[in-house]
């Protein structure tokens, strides 16, 4: 499995696998590898994709099988202000968005983007 090429901790596995987007993660991760990311890189793409997987639902709710494009915006739209609430830097919320947009480039690349209808 990818995740274990890169954590090794069951706290951390569990918590990434759980979640609405949590065997979607399995997925990128295996991305990230074929694509020659390091370690270092993929924890942190990872670590900030949790916060999308977070707004998504958390552990209890059920797993999605795509993702649509109306809930990675609804993402964008309420993580800059849950952030703000919290005094979190601006970097922080810049950082986010990059690798949720790099998630978004491996769902469209494996079809597993929902895009809503014309």
């Amino acid at each position: 499995m990818a995740l274990e090429r890169v954590f090794e901790y069951p706290r951390i596995l569990r918590r990434l696998r759980s979640g609405p987007i949590g065997k979607l993660l399995e997925g990128f991760c295996n991305w990230l590898l074929e694509h020659g990311f390091s370690r270092w890189t993929i924890r942190k793409h990872l670590f900030n994709v949790s916060h999308l997987n977070e707004h998504l639902g958390g552990p209890r709710s059920v797993a999605h099988q795509s993702v649509s494009l109306r809930e990675v915006e609804g993402f964008f739209r309420a993580y800059p202000l849950r952030c703000r609430n919290r005094q979190a830097p601006e970097k922080h919320v810049r950082l986010v968005g990059y690798s949720v947009n790099r998630f978004l480039t491996y769902l469209r690349d494996s079809g597993l983007v929902d895009s809503p209808p014309d």
